[in-house]
């Protein structure tokens, strides 16, 4: 059943409060909904969700490739939001590996330089004939598989398991949708999140970000892993 306009403003705000993104992938009734025209004489739905986002300090933004909306905190000067920022930026930062080593994994089966961008299509029988062919890769996937699942996947050997395993926490993740029952998944404009995240901490190594401060090859590593092929420099200076 379609929801009401009133009932899509109210997930759209229940969504974005709970640091979620209205992705054209994820969630395409709501993202449509924030992108709908205005009639004459009234206010737009995205003008709409602004306006109740100002009253409580926060304000609406895209992602860099306009794919998605999020929210953020207005003053970023205060101390609550500093704190806040950098709480995600360290959870941030702690999670990256398992997404950085997937690109890679990504980048080497399809030999393109280019990041994983909302709205692209993964079909996982297009990665089976380059996993079963390189011993590389299979070892790749299970680099991948170790960080990103839950229990040991060292010991499997049925590759298309590993694979699936891999796929199938992604979209628990949000970072993928699956689109056609395990046969095709869509990109969701999370990727370009991630990569904000990753541009704003590679540039703000002084930002109370210890972990980062102590290996600063880290944020190299992480630009090298998406071939630095573009840029996902978000307008917010403090991703919050």
């Amino acid at each position: 059943m379609e929801l009401s306009s009133n009932n899509r403003f109210t997930k759209c705000i229940e969504l974005l409060l709970q640091g979620k993104i209205i992705c054209s992938v994820l969630c395409p009734d709501l993202y449509r909904y924030v992108l709908e025209p205005n009639e004459p004489g009234e206010i737009s739905n995205e003008e709409r969700i602004q306006l109740f986002l100002g009253n409580i300090n926060r304000k609406l933004v895209h992602t860099s490739d306009d794919n998605g909306f999020y929210c953020v905190v207005l003053d970023k000067e205060s101390p609550q939001a500093k704190n806040t920022a950098k709480a995600k930026l360290k959870e941030a930062a702690y999670q990256l590996d398992p997404f950085v080593k997937w690109m890679r994994f990504i980048r080497s089966c399809s030999k393109d330089a280019r990041p994983i961008e909302a709205t692209d299509i993964i079909k996982p029988s297009e990665l089976i004939s380059p996993l079963e062919e390189s011993e590389i890769l299979r070892n790749q996937l299970k680099e991948v598989a170790n960080s990103l699942c839950s229990g040991n996947q060292s010991n499997m050997t049925d590759i298309k398991r590993i694979l699936q395993s891999v796929l199938k926490q992604l979209v628990k993740d949000e970072y993928l949708v699956d689109v056609n029952d395990g046969l095709i998944y869509k990109a969701t404009a999370k990727w370009t999140r991630l990569y904000e995240y990753m541009e704003f901490i590679a540039e703000n190594e002084g930002f109370g970000l210890e972990s980062l401060e102590n290996n600063p090859g880290y944020q190299t590593d992480l630009f090298a892993a998406n071939g630095n092929t573009a840029s996902y420099s978000s307008d917010e200076s403090n991703p919050v």
